[in-house]
């Protein structure tokens, strides 16, 4: 029974610490659209992930639209992957880095929102 528990814990704070700047306020949303859109590529990357695949976006356009619900609001990019293919995904600011002098910049942190990182790309070409 207490191994049941635990697995149900563990399961419950991945998911938790899985979307920690997914839906978020709409000041939140509305400071960060307007850094993001002086950038021209992003790198999501989510530490917190099993997976740690990496990915370059070329900005196209960056927006914020209001959550199923009404209550919070979501960042999006539109841009071209890759592969050139384009993409319009939404964002996990703590998950989105930009470039700073070849470094991976962590958006959430770098505007004061609170987020867990775990683990931080080597650098912003090289997650």
């Amino acid at each position: 029974m207490k191994s049941l528990i635990l697995i149900i814990f563990l399961f419950i704070v991945g998911v938790v610490q899985a979307d920690q700047l997914a839906w978020i306020t709409e000041a939140q949303a509305r400071k960060a659209a307007e850094f993001l859109r002086k950038q021209e590529s992003i790198l999501l990357f989510c530490g917190c992930c099993e997976q740690h695949d990496a990915q370059i976006i070329q900005v196209v356009e960056i927006g914020f639209e209001v959550t199923p619900g009404g209550e919070y609001f979501e960042v999006f990019v539109v841009g071209v992957d890759a592969k050139g293919k384009e993409v319009k995904i939404p964002l996990d600011l703590a998950y989105v880095y930009f470039k700073k002098k070849k470094k991976a910049v962590n958006v959430g942190k770098y505007l004061g929102f609170d987020c867990d990182v775990c683990t931080k790309p080597k650098s912003f070409l090289q997650p």
